[in-house]
């Protein structure tokens, strides 16, 4: 009853003041997967990829890419991945005012809007790409965007505190709300998008590229 409760009024209360900094967020990822195309379609910028579109060459080529495999990889691999970078790039917006919150996440997003380009230049199919991202990225992306938005909301709240609070305070009173997010949105959509990451994107790639 109390965790329901919880889930009922505490989780969209913390949500609700995170309006301004999803919108932002979501700003600042569409720019960067923007940039990344841009970038791609430099020709200093082309990467030779195979022309056969075996499971183990465009594997090779998302890691090579990505830095993250395409092959299965364990559930708590892939949390450490995602949990590390997000954990540094809230450390970082904490002593930063939120600026890293803008600098580590987007890049992720530049990387694939680079990747997506190089595919495509190479006659690659848009399905290939959507089979890779979109099985685990419709969980982990919002996710991501949810946890970038604390973390600059975190930072940057002391340097517009709330009319009648101090910045100690308001400060304290983004870190719960951080802290509730983590634990009952961020930290178990990490886990889904992991396990689907594990068993279901491999499946679905393998199917387009047999």
């Amino acid at each position: 009853h109390n965790l329901l409760d919880w889930y009922r009024r505490a989780i969209p209360y913390s949500l609700s003041k995170l309006k301004v900094p999803v919108i932002l967020t979501v700003g600042v990822f569409v720019s960067a997967f923007i940039v990344g195309y841009i970038f791609s379609q430099q020709p200093q910028w082309r990467i030779p990829l195979p022309e056969s579109q075996t499971y183990d060459s465009v594997s090779d080529t998302f890691a090579f890419i990505t830095q993250q495999s395409l092959k299965p990889a364990s559930v708590a691999f892939i949390i450490w991945q995602n949990g590390r970078v997000l954990l540094l790039a809230l450390i970082l917006s904490i002593f930063s005012l939120g600026v890293a919150a803008f600098v580590i996440p987007p890049a992720v997003y530049a990387i694939l809007g680079f990747l997506l380009g190089q595919l495509l230049l190479a006659g690659y199919d848009l399905a290939l790409f959507l089979a890779a991202i979109v099985p685990h990225g419709i969980v982990e992306i919002p996710m991501i965007i949810l946890a970038t938005a604390a973390m600059f909301r975190l930072g940057a709240i002391s340097t517009r505190p709330p009319q009648g609070m101090t910045v100690g305070q308001a400060w304290t009173m983004a870190l719960g709300d951080t802290i509730k997010l983590a634990i009952g949105v961020i930290i178990p959509m990490m886990f889904v998008a992991a396990i689907l990451e594990a068993y279901v994107t491999p499946l679905i790639v393998s199917q387009i590229v047999r």
